[in-house]
């Protein structure tokens, strides 16, 4: 089972260590010319230390104290505040570093940790424990490190000029780290210079699909082959790897013809292109890696073009100095492992993926490796079997991701989680991502944008895959990518920005269109923090402020690239009445007679949350549907266009179920004092039974059916889908229709809109649950006139409920009121709730099924910042939420209708709906 992550602490029988730690003798650096030398030439390599002169350095090292650790002693703890030690550099034995309790680094003599600590004063990041025959460290004091580098002689500075010159160091520092990061973001700029440059003169989707069969190598072919090799070759790949690389892709381009084979004796070390040579060296630790031989004979002339393209990609990897990296794939390989029994693999193999394997349990799984190569989803528990601090095991971890069959791209995610720093292993995951959709991109770059948050290093193989598929499709990737990225860009978010500035140099003719979006987005911006101070009349100062806006003749909204306006009903547009003023804005359709696009601008709110939160529900509709399960949901749009700021998609032909109440109960009219309204709406929502319905059959009758509504990024935002709506009949045949006499016989409006209410109640039902959304009030629950039931607004999820005076508001684990019952027919009654129970089952049983896909979505945002998704124990309330403790899905099924009693007998939820009636009705 699954255990919050901490940080290991040393075993309890070493705590005589710990106790002798207290009593380590510290003595004094030697101060002989050679230590001298030494020291502060290797001072200087220190990224805290750069641009100091040789005075300060060796007033630093006079301030080094050389202690000893025991085993197993703690030296830094993370999240700890800097202590009276500050900086350490290891001069003998071993220290393993932790992070969030898993280990990622093992430093050796010569390393050292804590510079961050020194110069910033920052929490400490990592967890630093001496390995098992302990440790002697350098160790450096804050308060004598500041005096040795600050003070000047015997010179006593003043605060201010002290605080002055500590300024300066810090700015110093914060330059070198930028500038040791802006290598790799040059690197990552040209490579998006020359994808952009090379795809322009492609195809468009630069995709180099066929061998070439002997055929004649046009331009546009040409510039796909060398978009395919700038794809191939990733940062991460050592020289080896890269040339194994170019000639696997060789061998599909030139079938039959491409030999890779040792010299003969003799031979010269070089690639042989047609009649011409280009020499490069080819050896690694004295061993031969390959020749690439494009025999001449078997060669049409044709082909020679392409050739010379592969000659050179092979000469700077075969001339690089990496090929002697000692931790390459093609060191000796240790013989594969016998196949071990297979007991206890299989349910290993089968747990969520937020179980940690236990000690045992990862020397089973490291001794099955070779046995479970071809079961993908075995992949991320072995590699956490891996000790990534010995380097053999490294080696073999390398060995087997060259073999491993690749994980659905969806699963592959994980792999792309703090819990799998490795860069080898990251690009195994990105590699994986290869086969997904634009669409289906497109939808994970919320978490993928937050895996490049959390990277130090620019070039990497998910910032490139990014990047390529933005290029190739800036409709759909590349505005994604786009809006995700700037949600994401502030002063700590160094990497976004880079991302985010390489993609916008880069893209084209697609860059004036987002400067438009943008445009937009600061147009609005201003007009909410001028309205902020408005006190009346906010509606016409809004409208007269929108008049004086200059937008382009046509434009996308961020909230979806086919979301095209050609400009604003100003005399719609109005300001709405909650706590944060956001603006009700209706946007012409560029698509002549379509309907207009309407929609929420909010500031001052995170809006990641319910992002997140619809994302989430997007991607159980496509799992439902999958299985075949129409539930009718309406996971509305939503984009944050910066941390507290961005747009929300309004569904159109809805109403709260407050407001269905309430309209219900004064529909023949309200009674004339304030008060009485108040109680009389309280009074619908807490004893009132048959409102709903009436509602939903009179829109039934009144009113045609609604234009199907779909997700954001659907035709139907572009106009260019078939109206679901059939046109109306001949008067002909209308005229000698007559009434039908059950309407509520199949094929019937009000059957329509009663089955879309009951089918997207279900699914709602099992979506929150499992989601755990809080604050269910009936304004944050809403209905269309087509009859589809949704929820707005989560404010509140996995567990995380309003309470008052510790008293949770929901007992409930979904809302299900006598409203809802009336419309189902009663309880146990009649083919509706029957029909509803079956529902909620087969949606439940589904997301049991892919539990996975949901935790992993979820895992990858815990660092996003998110107030209630902050740790892997917020995750685990999806897995409680499935019952994954239970195997049987019959029984895990009972225990879920058993809470569809607890919810319609739940009085907590009824006294919420009354409250808030009483509260808000005016």
């Amino acid at each position: 089972m699954w255990q919050p992550s901490t940080p290991a602490p040393p075993p309890r029988e070493r705590a005589e260590n710990v106790r002798a730690m207290r009593n380590a003798r510290v003595e004094r650096l030697g101060t002989d010319g050679a230590v001298d030398a030494s020291t502060t030439t290797f001072l200087r390599s220190i990224p805290a230390f750069q641009g100091f002169g040789e005075n300060q350095l060796r007033r630093i090292r006079a301030a080094l104290r050389r202690r000893a650790y025991a085993a197993h002693e703690i030296l830094i703890e993370q999240g700890a505040a800097i202590g009276s030690d500050a900086f350490f550099v290891l001069a003998s034995g071993r220290v393993r570093v932790f992070v969030d309790g898993r280990q990622v680094a093992v430093l050796s003599a010569g390393d050292y940790v804590g510079e961050r600590a020194l110069v910033l004063r920052e929490p400490r990041a990592s967890t630093c424990v001496a390995d098992a025959e302990g440790c002697a460290c350098l160790v450096l004091d804050a308060e004598a490190f500041e005096d040795a580098v600050l003070a000047r002689g015997s010179e006593d500075l003043s605060p201010s000029k002290r605080t002055r010159r500590r300024s300066s160091w810090v700015r110093s520092f914060n330059a070198y780290e930028h500038d040791a990061r802006d290598e790799g973001a040059g690197r990552l700029g040209a490579f998006a210079a020359d994808y952009a440059a090379l795809l322009s003169e492609t195809s468009g989707d630069g995709d180099f699909s066929s061998a070439l069969n002997g055929d004649a190598l046009s331009p546009v072919k040409a510039a796909e082959l060398r978009l395919l090799l700038l794809a191939e070759l990733t940062p991460e790949l050592s020289a080896e790897e890269a040339v194994d690389r170019i000639i696997g892709l060789a061998e599909r381009v030139f079938p039959g013809t491409v030999a890779v084979r040792d010299p003969v004796a003799g031979e010269a070390h070089r690639i042989v292109v047609a009649d011409s040579a280009l020499a490069a060296p080819v050896t690694s630790r004295g061993r031969l890696l390959a020749i690439l031989e494009l025999r001449g004979g078997s060669i049409p002339p044709s082909w020679v073009p392409a050739a010379t393209i592969f000659a050179e990609a092979l000469a700077a990897p075969l001339a690089s100095s990496r090929t002697a990296r000692r931790d390459s794939v093609h060191a000796d390989d240790p013989p594969p492992p016998p196949p071990p029994p297979a007991a206890g693999l299989e349910k290993l193999i089968a747990a969520h993926v937020l179980h940690r394997p236990s000690k045992e349990e990862k020397r089973l799984l490291w001794a099955a490796r070779e046995a479970l190569v071809g079961e993908p989803r075995a992949l991320p528990k072995v590699l956490l079997a891996v000790d990534w601090s010995v380097k053999s095991q490294v080696r073999e971890a390398y060995r087997l991701l060259g073999k491993w069959a690749p994980l659905p791209p969806l699963h592959a995610l994980q792999l792309l989680s703090k819990r799998f720093p490795d860069a080898k292993v990251r690009a195994f995951a990105v590699r994986c991502l290869e086969p997904l959709g634009d669409a289906d991109l497109a939808a994970v770059t919320l978490q993928l944008v937050q895996v490049v948050k959390a990277d130090r290093c620019h070039d990497t193989a998910l910032n490139r895959f990014l990047l390529r598929r933005a290029l190739r499709s800036p409709l759909v990737c590349g505005h994604a990518l786009y809006w995700a990225l700037a949600a994401e860009i502030d002063k700590e978010t160094h990497a976004c920005r880079v991302l985010h500035d390489v993609y916008a140099r880069s893209c084209g003719a697609y860059r004036a269109k987002l400067g438009h979006q943008v445009l937009l987005v600061k147009r609005l911006a201003a007009i909410s923090a001028k309205l902020a101070s408005v006190k009346s009349n906010r509606d016409d100062k809004l409208r007269v402020l929108l008049s004086e806006v200059v937008l382009a003749p046509t434009f996308q909204l961020p909230l979806s690239p086919y979301m095209v306006c050609a400009g604003l009903n100003i005399e719609k547009c109005r300001v709405l009445g909650s706590a944060k003023s956001p603006l009700w804005l209706e946007f012409t359709n560029a698509v002549v007679g379509a309907a207009p696009h309407v929609v929420i601008f909010k500031t001052g709110d995170d809006l990641r949350q319910d992002q997140l939160t619809l994302q989430l529900l997007r991607s159980m509709d496509a799992l439902w549907r999958a299985r075949g399960l129409d539930l009718r949901m309406s996971p509305y749009g939503c984009v944050a266009t910066a941390r507290h700021q961005g747009f929300i998609e309004v569904v159109p032909n809805a109403s709260t179920l407050s407001e269905i109440t309430r309209d219900e109960r004064f529909r023949h009219g309200a009674p004339l004092l304030k008060s009485v309204r108040k109680l009389a709406a309280a009074k619908e929502a807490y004893y009132g039974s048959d409102a709903l319905l009436k509602w939903l059959a009179r829109a039934a009758r009144e009113r045609a059916p609604a234009v199907s509504f779909g997700p954001p990024g659907s035709f139907r935002h572009a106009g260019l889908a078939p109206p679901t709506t059939l046109p109306p009949p001949p008067k002909w045949r209308t005229a000698r229709r007559r009434e039908e006499v059950n309407p509520l016989q199949e094929g019937s409006r009000v059957y329509s809109v009663l089955d879309h209410f009951v089918r997207s109640l279900a699914g709602y039902s099992v979506a929150t649950r499992v989601l755990g959304v809080g604050d269910r009030h009936n304004d944050n629950i809403m209905v269309a006139t087509d009859g589809r039931y949704f929820h707005v607004d989560f404010g509140h999820f996995l567990g995380h409920f309003k309470s008052k005076f510790g008293v949770k508001r929901e007992s409930a684990s979904f809302v299900l009121t006598p409203h809802m019952e009336t419309v189902l027919g009663g309880r146990g009654a009649g083919y509706r709730f029957r029909r509803f129970e079956e529902l909620c089952v087969e949606a439940f049983v589904v997301l049991r099924d892919e539990a996975d896909h949901l935790m992993i979505l979820l895992m990858l945002m815990v660092d996003a910042g998110i107030p209630e998704l902050s740790n892997l124990e917020d995750v685990a309330w999806v897995h409680r939420a499935l019952i994954l403790n239970e195997r049987d899905n019959a029984k895990a099924a009972a225990k879920f209708l058993a809470l569809v009693d607890a919810a319609l007998d739940d009085r907590r939820t009824r006294s919420m709906h009354a409250i808030h009636s009483l509260v808000h009705t005016s």
